[in-house]
């Protein structure tokens, strides 16, 4: 029987409830010999390196693995596609005087890019319009590959709509907000065909319930209450639930 842990996200610095998780997921792989599959469903541009440093400090054997859901679909629907590096070419701007880790670039004196850097690395850039207001944002990988793009509502500092993309600069995931909440999601898949989602849970069930379970006998427990609703709405006979 397969055996699944959902959480929200794991981050390099997290709380007792992720580090329980963990715990509980290097005890069942190395004393008891089980294979134990993590599901999270947050976006992070630099997911491979947080799983890297988690799986290193938490001594997680090849028993244990770590999936995100962006990250699934933008590596089962990237194969055999050559990285396209696409950090905004801000050569043809004036550069401003660098803030800490921010560089701004001008043009006729007003405020067009603001640029985060660490480590002479860029994470990522916002546009501004000519009344300074924020209108855009591009999230960038470690290969310096666009991984998302965020669209703000006109007169608000508020996101309507996000674009995760895959290595090779194809867009694999539509999400469009309401309230600052996800409503709406679109997956584009490899032949061309879109498919639509109502809502971030059917998006996750989908993922979990093609992708993971795949009608095999599954145990799923869920680690924190957010996810609990996500659970409880699964009626499949194969799945046994645990609330944790």
């Amino acid at each position: 029987m397969k055996k699944v842990f959902i959480t929200s996200e794991i981050k390099t610095v997290h709380g007792g409830l992720t580090a329980s998780l963990l715990n509980k997921a290097r005890i069942l792989s190395q004393e008891m010999n089980e294979e134990i599959l993590i599901l999270t469903f947050n976006f992070d541009a630099n997911y491979p390196d947080v799983i890297e440093n988690i799986r290193e400090r938490y001594q997680l054997d090849n028993r244990v693995k770590i999936i995100n859901m962006n990250q699934h679909y933008c590596r089962k629907l990237s194969n055999n596609h050559q990285v396209k590096r696409a950090i905004f070419d801000a050569s043809a701007l004036v550069n401003g005087r660098p803030s800490g880790k921010k560089l701004t670039y001008y043009e006729n004196d007003k405020l067009r890019v603001k640029r985060s850097v660490i480590d002479n690395r860029v994470l990522q850039d916002e546009f501004f319009t000519d009344s300074k207001r924020l209108y855009e944002k591009w999230i960038y990988d470690t290969d310096g590959c666009i991984a998302m793009r965020s669209f703000y509502q006109e007169g608000s500092t508020k996101v309507h709509r996000q674009i995760i993309y895959r290595p090779d600069g194809k867009a694999i995931i539509e999400r469009l907000f309401e309230k600052d909440k996800i409503q709406k999601l679109r997956l584009f898949q490899e032949d061309d065909n879109i498919r639509n989602f109502e809502s971030i849970e059917a998006f996750k069930t989908a993922f979990i319930l093609e992708e993971i379970v795949k009608t095999e006998p599954t145990i799923i427990v869920s680690e924190t209450r957010s996810q609990d609703r996500l659970l409880l709405d699964m009626k499949q006979s194969y799945i046994k639930k645990s609330f944790l």
